[in-house]
């Protein structure tokens, strides 16, 4: 269907992909109830952006120059949850049957140091899309399907141009944090090059990342590394610093750029934490920096643990005949944790391995069967021994018995040895 929309003072037409989501009855419900009394609301961002690509929409934002107040008010009349989720910049969130919508006042930014901002609300809708951060960004909606380009945006969003509103310099200055989402924003969307003025901008500004939280420069990272076009996203941020400027060890572009190509052929071994092991974890001591300044969770920081003793495991022995070698890996670390760790081992052998020989190994990860071990604590303490470090150090012992033994040993076996140990 073509859509008309505006350019600057021009009206033109746009042939705009799947829209059915414009006409979803809770997108008309919450249009309805805040668009009255001479206000207006159109989609912005997200929504439009990934329409106008082709690509799957997620959240619907909304933009309007109802103030949060009549928001809040008109919400509640119409008999929807309202919630101010982000009162002081703007913004209410609106639930029509348990389903969010975001919706902002018209804003610019009076005041900015690097990531906080201090709001005035307006009624200029050009004004709003001047204080946003890239120009696929700043398109606008409106009911009717009428596509609204304050600043060139289409254009750009057509060519998967990442591109800063106006000063590059300006933009980040407001908030550093979109230093990281530019190269976000590149690896997902992007295409060809990167904005060289963008990136010139980011070398300029790159020091004041300093002041960003862990959690704010986390998200948009782990993002960045297992979108399509991560690999050059993360050559430009290891060449402007961003990326050493958080993790200072995370430069090995090379292994990542491994690493990325083995994910086409097995995409189970796609793991934001995985790839920033790959670029930046050598040691325990890389793993608890990384952990410490990038906040990352409990599970991936137990990843990063478990594919170093995955690759301590196997040494230089990337590759083997004997079923038994990957049996070991799958009864020592389980499923994901050898799959992963064997993945983030070969990516950071000393010299590049065969994809197609990791790949078979990747393969038979997924094939065989965990071993199952057949003794339990339980038949050593019907023999006499406490629960305690003794039972544990037994166990231990048959275990590492049993995998010497190629998995052979059946459970009257490992008892028998178990016994003979005792009367030794």
């Amino acid at each position: 269907m073509a859509f008309s929309y505006r350019a600057g003072m021009t009206e033109m037409t746009f042939e705009l992909p799947s829209h059915d989501w414009l006409l979803e009855p809770c997108v008309q419900t919450v249009i309805d109830a805040v668009e009255r009394d001479g206000d207006e609301v159109r989609i912005v961002g997200g929504a439009v952006r990934n329409t106008i690509l082709g690509e799957p929409i997620g959240d619907i934002d909304m933009a309007t120059t109802a103030l949060p107040q009549d928001v809040i008010s008109r919400g509640n009349a119409a008999g929807l949850k309202v919630i101010p989720t982000g009162i002081e910049h703007g913004t209410v969130t609106v639930l029509c049957e348990g389903r969010p919508f975001e919706l902002t006042t018209l804003r610019s930014d009076t005041q900015t140091d690097g990531r906080h901002a201090v709001v005035a609300f307006g009624r200029d809708w050009r004004g709003d899309a001047e204080r946003r951060d890239f120009t696929m960004n700043a398109l606008y909606l409106d009911r009717s399907g009428k596509l609204h380009d304050p600043l060139g945006g289409l254009e750009d969003c057509l060519n998967r141009r990442v591109r800063f509103i106006g000063n590059p310099v300006d933009r980040i200055r407001e908030d550093y944090l979109r230093i990281f989402r530019f190269f976000r924003f590149f690896a997902t969307y992007g295409a060809h090059n990167p904005d060289a003025v963008a990136l010139e901008a980011i070398k300029t500004e790159v020091g004041g990342v300093a002041q960003l939280s862990a959690e704010r420069i986390n998200k948009e990272l782990l993002a960045t590394l297992i979108a399509p076009n991560s690999v050059r996203a993360v050559e430009d941020l290891v060449a402007c610093k961003a990326l050493q400027a958080v993790v200072p060890n995370a430069v090995h572009v090379d292994a990542f750029r491994w690493f990325c190509e083995l994910g086409t052929h097995v995409p189970e071994v796609r793991d934001p934490a995985l790839a920033l092991g790959v670029l930046g974890v050598r040691s325990r001591a890389d793993a608890k920096v990384m952990t410490s300044e990038l906040r990352l969770s409990n599970a991936m920081a137990r990843l990063l643990e478990t594919s170093l003793s995955v690759r301590e495991f196997i040494g230089e022995t990337f590759w083997s005949e004997a079923t038994e070698y990957w049996q070991s890996l799958l009864f020592y670390y389980g499923r994901e944790g050898a799959l992963k760790g064997y993945a983030f081992a070969s990516a950071q052998a000393d010299e590049p391995l065969a994809i197609s020989q990791v790949v078979d190994g990747l393969g038979r990860l997924q094939e065989l069967e965990i071993p199952v071990f057949p003794v339990g604590g339980r038949d050593l303490i019907a023999h006499g021994v406490m629960p305690g470090v003794e039972l544990g150090e037994m166990l231990d012992a048959l275990k590492k018995y049993w995998v010497q033994t190629a998995f052979s040993k059946q459970k009257e076996d490992l008892l028998s040895k178990f016994l003979n140990r005792l009367e030794d």
